[in-house]
C-alpha cells in the first residue's frame, strides 16, 4: 500500500475490523476501530470502548503484524492461515449497520465533549506509543530468535 498512515488517518468514521480465522471462515469476526495506526511491519488499532467512562470490557488496543496489501477501499493483512481484512466505516452501508452501535456511541461522544476527532487521534497515540514500541521489540526478538 503506497503510504497506510496517510489513508487511514482521514478514516474520521473509525473503521471495521474484520478477522477471517481460515480461509473457510464466511462469517469473520468484526470489531470496532475508533484509530487506525500504522505501524512498522503492520497495524494497531483502538477500540471506541477505550473512551467509556465506565471503563473498557476488553482491551481496547491491538496489534498486528503482517504483510499489508490493498483491498477495495481498505486493506487486508495475512498472516499464519488467517486474513484480517479493514475498511472505513460509512454508517450508510447496509453492510455494517449490524456493527455501527460502537462507532456511532464514539462519534456521539466525541461530539458531547467537543473533541475533534483527529486530535484525539493524536492524542491516544501517544497514550499507545509504549506499547507498540514494546511490540516492535517482541517482533525483532522473535525473529533473532527464528534466525538462529
Amino acid at each position: 500500500m503506497h503510504n497506510l498512515e496517510e489513508v487511514v488517518s482521514k478514516w474520521a468514521k473509525g473503521a471495521l475490523v474484520l478477522i477471517f480465522t481460515n480461509a473457510t471462515d464466511a462469517t469473520p469476526l468484526a470489531r470496532p476501530a475508533a484509530f487506525i495506526y500504522a505501524i512498522r511491519g503492520g497495524f494497531a488499532w483502538v477500540e471506541p470502548s477505550y473512551a467509556d467512562p465506565y471503563g473498557a470490557s476488553s482491551p481496547g488496543l491491538h496489534i498486528r503484524s503482517g504483510e499489508i496489501q490493498e483491498k477495495n477501499n481498505g486493506f487486508k493483512l495475512c498472516v499464519a492461515g488467517s486474513e484480517i481484512e479493514v475498511y472505513p466505516f460509512d454508517e450508510r452501508d447496509p453492510a455494517t449497520k449490524r456493527d455501527s452501535a460502537p462507532l456511532l456511541w464514539f462519534a456521539n461522544r466525541l461530539r458531547e465533549n467537543g473533541l475533534q476527532w483527529q486530535a484525539e487521534r493524536e492524542r491516544v497515540r501517544k497514550l499507545i506509543a509504549r506499547s507498540i514500541k514494546e511490540h516492535a521489540a517482541d517482533m525483532k526478538a522473535q525473529k533473532t530468535a527464528e534466525e538462529a
